[in-house]
């Protein structure tokens, strides 16, 4: 039983098809000296793919599952919901929830379920979402937060997911997607550069991408030169802030593709008009400064992004990260005195009598180097323009941002942050219960306040800046008769820590199911889709392998009651069954 167990875990885990499971047990069984004693204990063992398929669906699947279905009827979470269409054509909604682990003490992000929907409108989103949870009899007031894109279907105005969820369930906690805004926001700033850097981008990438010929030539150049013969990328239309790459990419191979380009249009290899708009750009020094200019941007916006993607509970920092975003962008073009000074979310960057002279905006090195060491410099007007644009570019960022990101709902998390927390600021968690009415009905406030007092003059050293550990070390502090010593704040501080940061979990389990249903494997079943994921997701969530796996009582359970040779019916009556029990 555990021996199949590992098998159809290693499966699962790897993305194999579960045709291999018949070959991968006789190569097991083939490594193993002759009339040894694994060699008799594997003798019998024998697994085909239809034997594989239920023991991912009616075990492993079930196993993992289940476990997490019984802790959401029990606990607060915050669900991730976002659609897509895979390889075979098929709509899915997938939803991922956000939950804190009260026995180990930290937030954990799962994979939920995944259905097929015909329709993507804001209302059948809606109803497959509470249907989802309905199914399984978890209590649709245990959702305490809700994050996804923002796009209409999602977060519009009147009638929407949101706005749906809102006049049912007022008192979630909706965050949107603090990657896709950050992206928004660059892609609309970018509107005041050159329409042609991005055109350029594109292009180069496109006229390399499919001629191994002109891949080779270009090699040439860049043996020349000495320059590492990496491949050119292109701009991605839905990966956030994909650019940076593409543009650090097309920087780091300038000299030479404007060899490559040069030789191209003079041998009259490819006269097209495109190939000559290509190279127009390249010996542009303008272009090229603007390429320098937009990487600088591009990477302070990725730090950015790269600390909301991660599944560590992060919100409690969003006002902080927003406002250090915004000084940062105004001191490229307002006077540091002020930058220091002023409120990011309310200074009139527009008057000029806070800027700096234009000929002092700060560009970057290479931007200004590249003004510098070539024949523009001494274009006054072109270098007016050029900086001016530049200029345009962070006003329209910083309005962008301001305008998306309405963070003073969440600045009151800010008494999760380790600094705040031991030195009792706030002094009282009373905002924290008036900005989330539902802790009002869960917990005794005053018993509360009482634990973060003495929190604050009883607490240990802050280890780091690591929030989620800090509050783990914190929380996990027993009294001397073995009680735990802060029991009430544990559980709002665990509310909070359960809230979204984003939608990049769902994004990753889309990658996931790429991995899984391929081109050669586009008629796998939803079924069998969401038991692997499951097994993908309880694995790390463990935090092991499947070699790893463990027959505790609940992968006993699970196993014993499997039918190997189940047809998709008699294996959906079977796990009706079983979760009925």
């Amino acid at each position: 039983m555990l021996t199949e167990g590992r098998i159809a875990s290693f499966i699962a885990e790897n993305n194999l098809p579960f045709s291999l499971s018949k070959s991968l047990v006789d190569l097991i069984k083939a490594t193993c000296p002759n009339n040894s004693a694994e060699n008799n204990m594997l003798h019998e063992l024998k697994m085909s793919a239809t034997k594989c398929t239920n023991i991912i669906r009616q075990g492993l699947g079930f196993r993992f599952s289940k476990e997490l279905i019984d802790r959401l009827k029990v606990t607060k979470f915050s669900i991730i919901p976002d659609e897509t269409t895979d390889v075979s054509g098929d709509k899915q909604l997938a939803i991922c929830v956000v939950y804190f682990d009260y026995e180990k003490f930290e937030s954990v992000t799962s994979f939920f379920d995944m259905v097929n929907v015909h329709k993507c409108d804001s209302v059948s989103l809606y109803e497959a979402i509470k249907k989802c949870f309905e199914d399984k009899s978890i209590p649709l007031i245990n959702i305490i937060g809700f994050s996804s894109d923002t796009c209409n279907v999602m977060f519009g105005e009147t009638l929407s997911v949101v706005a749906l969820m809102k006049s049912e369930f007022p008192n979630i906690t909706f965050v949107k997607c603090n990657c896709h805004m950050i992206h928004l926001c660059m892609s609309h700033a970018c509107l005041k550069l050159s329409t042609s850097l991005e055109d350029l981008c594109r292009n180069v990438f496109n006229h390399f991408s499919r001629s191994s010929l002109r891949q080779h030539d270009l090699e040439e150049f860049q043996k020349f030169l000495d320059i590492s013969p990496h491949k050119m990328l292109a701009p991605g239309q839905t990966r956030w802030l994909s650019l940076e790459a593409c543009v650090a990419r097309l920087l780091e191979q300038w000299d030479a593709l404007v060899l490559y380009f040069t030789a191209l249009v003079d041998e009259k290899r490819d006269p097209s008009y495109t190939t000559k708009s290509i190279l127009k750009s390249l010996k542009n020094a303008f272009i090229k400064a603007q390429l320098q200019f937009l990487q600088v941007q591009l990477r302070r916006a990725n730090e950015f992004n790269t600390m909301f993607q991660s599944n560590k509970p992060v919100l409690l920092y969003l006002h902080d990260q927003v406002k250090k975003l915004l000084k940062d962008i105004m001191s490229d073009f307002i006077q540091i005195s002020c930058v220091r000074e002023c409120d990011p979310f309310t200074l009139d960057v527009y008057n000029t009598r806070y800027h700096v002279p234009i000929s002092q905006i700060y560009l970057g090195i290479n931007a200004t180097d590249t003004l510098s060491d070539s024949a523009v410099s001494k274009d006054r007007e072109g270098m007016t323009k050029f900086k001016k644009g530049c200029q345009e570019f962070l006003l329209e960022l910083i309005n962008q941002i301001r305008r998306r990101f309405k963070t003073e709902s969440f600045k009151i998390l800010d008494f999760l942050i380790p600094e705040n927390a031991l030195n009792l600021k706030p002094s009282s968690l009373r905002n924290v219960f008036k900005s989330f009415p539902v802790l009002n009905d869960l917990f005794d406030k005053e018993e509360v306040d009482l634990e973060w007092r003495h929190l604050a003059l009883h607490g240990g050293m802050m280890n780091g800046e690591d929030a989620a550990e800090f509050w783990k070390q914190q929380l996990s502090v027993k009294k001397i008769n073995g009680q735990m010593k802060y029991p009430n704040l544990s559980k709002v501080v665990g509310y909070c820590l359960a809230l979204p940061n984003s939608n990049a979990a769902v994004e990753r389990l889309f990658s996931h199911v790429r991995l899984i249903k391929t081109d050669v494997r586009n008629s796998l079943k939803s079924s069998s889709l969401n038991s692997l994921l499951h097994v993908k997701n309880g694995l790390k969530i463990a935090g092991i392998s499947a070699h790893e796996l463990i027959l505790d009582d609940r992968l006993k359970y699970a196993m014993s009651g499997v039918k190997s040779d189940a047809t998709d019916d008699e294996c959906k009556n079977i796990l009706k069954e079983k979760f009925r029990k």
